[in-house]
């Protein structure tokens, strides 16, 4: 039976895919399409410049190599790229299939290593946690230890801490992590009995309206309430709904009142922030732990991408770490997504990184290049404002307690978001010696291991800047 000449040319493609994905290791050709031929040219369609780049540069004579062992094709002697992302929706959508079906094969294997005494746990569409959202996988910094405390205390106790547990804080910052992270310590503390619901707040009210519309509201009561933890993300979409509101009002006061039960809530914003969502969900929102995750700190950042590069085997130097943690400052999904660009790059080009390469990969990609530039006069002037000190008292010779804080905050937060010098930090506040800033800064980091309050006034001062 004769093979027509698309299936033959869709399987070409596949070939040409696997081809180069077996020499390179890296899956950069799910972002190539192979177009038509006019004479002695094939078109290929192409997701991004990204990727049109690599191929022209590094592939191109490989590519035509390939085509031209192939009796139809041999006399193509160039590659048109053409930039269309629209052709890429369904290879998307498989790939999103294929990574669902990881996942459910994950929470299969896990399930079966545990001895599950409630059936239906398997059954839900409502129990699904993601592996990699651990307590060992989260990187802990000065922009998100309280909330992992917190989660670590409710983990271990669930139920009995606090109710509920409230992160909130910006896109990518890692509240889905800390909240997925109790649900599989809590999983495993009770061998598996626990019943734990993971559910973004938009599955909760779709749920609700299916419950409406079939006329069977007690099963989703059943559904909800019979849980023993129940973590809700993005709760701020409950506002606006007043009758899911109402609906989560009671689902809330069922598992409080039966004791021992954990619920878990993520928010863009505290609770007190909430605005049009019901006083009396509010009010029960602030009475439990409230913490906040905030962009990380260059440290942090640097921290993660180590902790990366680690998980994945990569052997890469310090210098290009700091210098991706330097330049994406957003949050940590954008900054993990950067750092596995800039590797995906060097393994396929198999090209030492250096600075100027690095911003080459990342402008087309990360919106958020680079850091937000804080001057030494924005702190200064930050610091005044915060601590209601004159900022000619900060740069003076006055050493009363309130404007030696002042001063000493300003220097800490300097030498962290400036990256200039102890000596030009020094130089900028007046001071001859750049020991000033040496000594200012160890003050307050011991300050911050011994006070819970600095911390706060600390973390609420770099987030002004950073904004």
């Amino acid at each position: 039976m004769a093979v027509s000449r698309k299936k033959q040319w869709e399987m070409l493609e596949q070939q040409l895919k696997a081809q180069i994905e077996r020499d390179t290791g890296n899956i950069l050709f799910r972002q190539l399409l192979i177009g038509n031929v006019l004479e002695n040219k094939l078109e290929i369609y192409v997701r991004d410049n990204f990727s049109k780049n690599l191929i022209d540069t590094y592939f191109l004579k490989k590519i035509i190599k390939f085509i031209n062992e192939f009796e139809d094709y041999k006399k193509i002697e160039e590659l048109e790229f053409i930039l269309d992302p629209d052709r890429f929706r369904e290879e998307d959508a498989k790939m999103v299939i294929e990574t669902k079906e990881r996942e459910i094969e994950n929470e299969i294997e896990y399930k079966n290593k545990i001895d599950f005494s409630v059936k239906e746990q398997e059954k839900s569409d409502i129990y699904e946690l993601n592996d990699k959202y651990s307590f060992e996988s989260f990187v802990v910094g000065s922009s998100n230890d309280l909330a992992h405390a917190y989660a670590i205390a409710v983990a271990k106790e669930p139920g009995t801490k606090a109710n509920p547990l409230f992160i909130y804080g910006g896109s990518g910052l890692g509240k889905t992590h800390l909240m997925q992270a109790i649900g599989h310590y809590i999983g495993k503390l009770s061998n598996g009995k626990k019943k734990i619901a993971y559910v973004t707040s938009e599955k909760f009210t779709n749920d609700f309206i299916d419950a409406i519309k079939s006329n069977n509201p007690s099963k989703f009561r059943e559904k909800y309430r019979q849980v023993d933890v129940l973590l809700v993300d993005d709760i701020q979409f409950l506002v606006g709904k007043d009758e899911t509101q109402k609906e989560f009002f009671h689902t809330f006061n069922s598992l409080v009142e039966a004791g021992k039960k954990q619920i878990v809530l993520t928010s863009d914003k505290p609770p007190a922030k909430l605005n049009k969502l019901e006083e009396r969900l509010v009010s029960r929102f602030k009475a439990g732990l409230v913490a906040d995750v905030q962009k990380p700190n260059l440290e942090l950042r640097i921290a993660i991408l180590q902790k990366e590069a680690l998980k994945q085997g990569i052997d890469i130097t310090t210098d290009i770490i700091e210098y991706v943690a330097q330049k994406v400052v957003s949050n940590i999904r954008e900054l993990e997504g950067a750092f596995n660009m800039v590797i995906s790059y060097r393994s396929i080009t198999g090209r030492e990184l250096d600075e100027a390469t690095i911003d080459r990969i990342l402008k087309d990609f990360i919106t958020t290049l680079g850091p937000k530039k804080v001057s030494i006069e924005d702190i200064k002037r930050e610091v005044s404002d915060f601590y209601n000190v004159a900022e000619e008292d900060i740069m003076s010779a006055k050493r009363d307690q309130k404007t030696a804080l002042a001063r000493q905050i300003a220097m800490y937060l300097a030498y962290d978001l400036t990256g200039r010098s102890t000596t030009l930090i020094s130089r900028e506040f007046g001071k001859k010696d750049h020991t000033t800033v040496l000594h200012a800064r160890k003050k307050i980091e011991k300050m911050l291991e011994e006070d819970e309050q600095y911390k706060k006034d600390l973390r609420e001062i770099r987030g002004r800047l950073l904004e």
